[in-house]
């Protein structure tokens, strides 16, 4: 039993929506206008294989994934071209039937280490990540681990091939049985073109850095106070090496690296234009390289708009203001007795 959703600009998900489809296999909510789904949504489809979520506008993994729960049977839920930015090590819940996991077209800067477990997908064979996630780096043991895992397809990420990549690329030639995974150089530019596989290890350093260092941040200049309509920025200084990769998350919860009304600049700076009082709350700043991370809090409050109260003129008996008639009133005349 199929049913398909997709392109009705839906904004929502009611709970209950499906609870009487218990012989429903495939799901299509593709393009749509959805931002988040409740955990329950989905309840009761036991039966439920394919879900098509791909073209939303996710980007919180967490505003998704725990609706996923409790789905005995899915085993291809395509997350496709939305604009997750992030995969960390709570993304996932325990136990999951995930046969493919779908993330390719996403904003997908960072993957931290943890992220796909077994504990998370003891079934998982593939997942796929390409499709322009601006990935530059991965995590040592990305994959390691998942004992029935084959393929990492990340065709046309633009992965920086130094020493960030140098622990991934070792793990897999210590395994026995290496899982697929065809990624290509984009930088730098002596081994532009050339698959990780072919570039020996000592060709994988990180020679622009002096010191090699956990990220850290400094928010200090930031403007925490921003009067209703108005322009802000909060600062996100980040040092470290080699570059770390960031994100900020706003007080509803989004994750955004580019581009929306809260535009996120490449120096981690969050410039929101035309401030309104549901902008007020906390904004987390997240970097990453390989060897850590930092993470930042600053608060934010967007000050009302106050209307400047009217001026109070007392009034003449015919209603005009002291010293003024009516427009064409005449004076009284008084006629002799």
């Amino acid at each position: 039993m199929y049913l398909y959703l997709a392109h009705n600009n839906l904004t929502e998900l009611k709970l209950g929506t499906f609870k009487d489809l218990k012989k429903l296999t495939e799901l299509d909510l593709s393009y749509n206008q959805l931002s988040r789904i409740s955990p329950g949504t989905f309840n009761g489809l036991v039966k439920l294989f394919y879900l098509a979520l791909g073209g939303n506008n996710f980007t919180n993994i967490l505003h998704v994934v725990p609706a996923l729960e409790g789905l005995p049977s899915l085993d291809t839920p395509a997350l496709n071209d939305n604009y997750f930015v992030y995969v960390g090590p709570d993304s996932f819940p325990d136990n999951m039937a995930i046969d493919l996991l779908n993330l390719s077209g996403n904003k997908i800067r960072i993957i931290e280490e943890g992220a796909l477990t077994a504990r998370a997908f003891p079934n998982m064979t593939r997942v796929w990540l390409d499709e322009g996630n601006p990935l530059h780096f991965l995590p040592e043991k990305i994959i390691e681990g998942l004992p029935k895992f084959q393929t990492l397809t990340v065709g046309d990420d633009p992965f920086t091939c130094d020493c960030q990549l140098k622990g991934f690329a070792a793990s897999l030639r210590n395994q026995v049985n290496p899982p697929n995974v065809f990624l290509v150089c984009n930088s730098p530019a002596s081994l532009k073109g050339k698959y990780l596989k072919d570039v020996a290890l000592e060709d994988l350093t990180c020679n622009s850095c002096d010191h090699e260092e956990v990220p850290s941040i400094d928010t200090s200049g930031s403007e925490n106070y921003v009067d209703e309509g108005q322009t802000a920025i909060l600062n996100c200084k980040i040092s470290g090496c080699p570059e770390a990769e960031f994100f900020r998350t706003t007080p509803a919860g989004a994750m955004l690296a580019v581009g929306s009304r809260m535009e996120v600049q490449k120096n981690g700076s969050l410039v929101l234009v035309d401030a309104s009082a549901e902008d007020t709350g906390g904004y987390t700043c997240t970097v990453v390289n390989y060897l850590g991370k930092d993470s930042k809090e600053g608060s934010r409050t967007v000050r009302p708009m106050v209307s400047s109260a009217p001026t109070f003129r007392p009034q003449a008996k015919d209603g005009s203001a002291p010293g003024q008639r009516r427009f064409g009133s005449r004076p009284k005349t008084v006629r002799p007795i």
